[in-house]
């Protein structure tokens, strides 16, 4: 599978892998969200979105329809979305993404290193 994800100290975590069809991944997400729900029902999960490894390429509808998965699950949210990338195409889709969650009251910050991305998380718990 080309998405996966991980629930690890109060991150849930996104892993994606080369090109991701859109609604398997939409698929993925929501899963993810439903599983920490389940696993941990009082924990604000922060998101973590590691692309640095994926050759897609979202349009901006994609991005917003992914945001508003994501806004029906705020509650389980603590409102904190680090992207790590490694080309500057996903730096510019990330920064745009996270435009469509601030609709969300979701902060959104773009790294190119994962150290940097869960240290950025674990200084806004």
């Amino acid at each position: 599978m080309a998405l996966t994800y991980q629930l690890r100290e109060g991150i849930l975590h996104f892993f994606t892998a080369a090109e991701v069809e859109f609604q398997e991944g939409t698929n993925t997400l929501e899963a993810g969200l439903q599983a920490a729900a389940a696993a941990e029902p009082d924990t604000k999960w922060q998101l973590l979105f590691d692309i640095r490894e994926s050759s897609e390429n979202r349009s901006g509808p994609e991005l917003h329809f992914i945001a508003m998965v994501i806004g029906e699950h705020r509650a389980i949210l603590s409102g904190n979305c680090a992207l790590v990338v490694a080309q500057p195409l996903h730096y510019g889709l990330g920064r745009m993404f996270g435009e469509y969650l601030k609709y969300y009251s979701m902060d959104t910050a773009v790294f190119h290193e994962i150290e940097a991305a869960e240290r950025w998380l674990k200084e806004r718990t």
